[in-house]
């Protein structure tokens, strides 16, 4: 039971370490891309969160 309780206790801290944000800005996390040189197997994502938006002066909606 003990080897269970490890084995659970484990993925729970790789699922914690996974959901931690470490980059708060998108050059953090290409300098951690260059740093780190992920083996071309190891998928790296990032998922963005827009907090605030503003119209541009002029703009009509369109680009």
């Amino acid at each position: 039971m003990n080897l269970l309780k490890a084995r659970q206790e484990g993925v729970l801290k790789q699922k914690e370490e996974e959901a931690v944000n470490l980059f708060s800005r998108v050059g953090d996390f290409r300098e951690f891309i260059t740093t780190s040189q992920p083996a071309a197997a190891v998928t790296v994502t990032l998922t963005c969160c827009c907090l605030s938006s503003e119209r541009v002066n002029g703009g009509r909606g369109t680009r």
